[in-house]
């Protein structure tokens, strides 16, 4: 109760800036968190400007293959060095702050290397070790947060919405492959996908945070129809996973290797995939500002308190709760003896709406 009880008080000031619809909606936090794990595996994708990096930066060195899978060493130790998610859990964490500090790295590694590659400035070797570490670790933010967001909003379902999250983590160099191949195949373009990494990577993440949000367990739904949204999820992410591997047989075996506008009608195809998934994300009819009927049997506590009766509590009694003009505090009045005065008249309809919104607007926790 301590812990969810942080998490709303701190969550509770960002969510007031933002529309009702775009913070309580769990499953829209989902889709964008996989698509933020989507823009997270690029330590998969190093393969396909290395050779291009080796002639540039150590076309003489008889030591230049070891110094290359150094640097390769140095991001995948950044990716799974777990700092991030002491980020994640901290006062000043959250899924927004994990993003902006991942996008920071991932700006700073990626465009360093651009500049280097460029001739901006001489890097040495261990300025190179830093910026691959830099961007390494800076896709784990982007990680970190997308699982550590989905865990917390479907508690009864965590393996299930990990199991979307983290296969799109492992597609994500294929994606990531598709866009090398359509834009910037050929010699001499790996510093222009090194910028288009350390650019494109940073603001896809910092948009997805406008959507990647935790939401308090009194706002989940239980009636949002779960199964069906996890089929559609599983199902396109598999469908994913297909037209990846069919365009690579395709290139492998078929001329359609060269072709610019097969590379292209892939990645449409990849797009159409990844939009579908907001399909997941619309309302069932039945539900309501709370769970829907059938789900009464599910539905927390204070959903359903009465604030017109006393309840009794360690012997004691709940009179009123008073909620203070102008302020984000509630005034809990208990009484202790049996001569109390009589609890304030109870308004004509009381209804789940005005509970949420005692919620919304005070500190009811």
């Amino acid at each position: 109760r301590c812990a969810a009880a942080r998490t709303t008080a701190c969550s509770s000031s960002s969510m007031a800036l933002l529309p009702i619809w775009l913070t309580s909606n769990r499953w829209l936090s989902f889709v964008f968190s996989v698509y933020l794990t989507a823009c997270a595996g690029t330590i998969y994708i190093a393969s396909l400007y290395l050779k291009e990096l080796r002639t540039d930066w150590f076309h003489a060195s008889p030591t230049a293959e070891d110094k290359i899978e150094q640097l390769v060493f140095a991001c995948n130790l950044g990716n799974w060095l777990p700092i991030c998610g002491f980020l994640y859990d901290s006062r000043i964490g959250g899924p927004a702050v994990t993003v902006w500090v991942g996008a920071f790295f991932l700006f700073v590694g990626y465009c360093g290397l651009y500049l280097s590659l460029t001739g901006v400035f001489d890097a040495a070797y261990w300025q190179l070790w830093v910026l691959w570490f830099l961007w390494g670790h800076g896709s784990g933010y982007f990680d970190a947060a997308a699982v550590a967001t989905s865990a917390f909003n479907f508690p009864r379902h965590r393996g299930r919405v990990i199991g979307v999250v983290k296969s799109t983590f492992g597609l994500s160099g294929s994606v990531m492959t598709q866009v090398y191949l359509a834009f910037f195949s050929g010699s001499g373009h790996a510093p222009e996908f090194l910028l288009f990494l350390g650019l494109a990577l940073p603001l896809a993440g910092c948009i997805c945070t406008i959507f990647v949000h935790r939401v308090p367990e009194y706002m989940h739904r239980d009636a949002d129809n779960p199964g069906w949204r996890f089929a559609l999820s599983y199902t396109l992410v598999l469908c994913l996973a297909l037209c990846l591997m069919g365009a690579t047989l395709l290139r492998a075996f078929t001329p359609l290797d060269e072709s610019h506008g097969f590379s292209l009608g892939v990645l449409v195809a990849i797009g159409a995939l990844l939009l579908s998934l907001l399909s997941v994300t619309r309302r069932s009819a039945a539900v309501g500002v709370f769970a829907a009927p059938q789900a009464e049997a599910n539905r927390r506590p204070c959903d359903t308190l009465p604030l017109t009766q006393s309840q009794p509590r360690n012997g004691k009694a709940l009179d009123a709760i008073e909620p203070e003009v102008g302020t984000m505090s509630s005034t809990l009045s208990v009484s202790s003896s049996t001569d109390a005065p009589e609890p304030p008249a109870a308004p004509s309809s009381l209804t789940n709406a005005h509970v949420l919104d005692t919620v919304r607007s005070l500190n009811f926790w």
